[in-house]
């Protein structure tokens, strides 16, 4: 069970994730603009491709701040979330072992 998370450790990662989905939107929208006005302003390329993955991240980092801290607070109270990981050990089957004839000197 999940009691807590580490508010700054997800954060991050979702500010890093707001950041990537920032790009990828800041790119589609600016193709958008330049292929519906037949324009390229230097505003809106810059904000296209440098402000709105910052906003992004910023927005995403704020957001998982308060989500985090509110998870932390009432998972004690409603109970964390039950979170199932595989066991690479159970399904792991250890190799062969060597038969004698490997230890064997090769005769000459």
């Amino acid at each position: 069970m999940l009691r807590r998370v580490g508010i700054l450790s997800v954060a991050k990662w979702q500010a890093f994730l707001g950041l990537l989905s920032g790009v990828f939107l800041g790119v589609v929208n600016a193709g958008y603009y330049w292929v519906y006005y037949r324009t390229a302003s230097g505003f809106w390329v810059l904000w296209y491709l440098l402000g709105t993955p910052v906003l992004h991240a910023v927005v995403l980092f704020l957001v998982s701040v308060i989500g985090g801290a509110v998870y932390n607070s009432l998972a004690g109270t409603l109970g964390g979330m039950v979170l199932e990981f595989d066991n690479p050990r159970d399904e792991y089957d250890s190799p062969p072992q060597p038969s004698e004839e490997f230890f064997k000197r090769p005769s000459a």
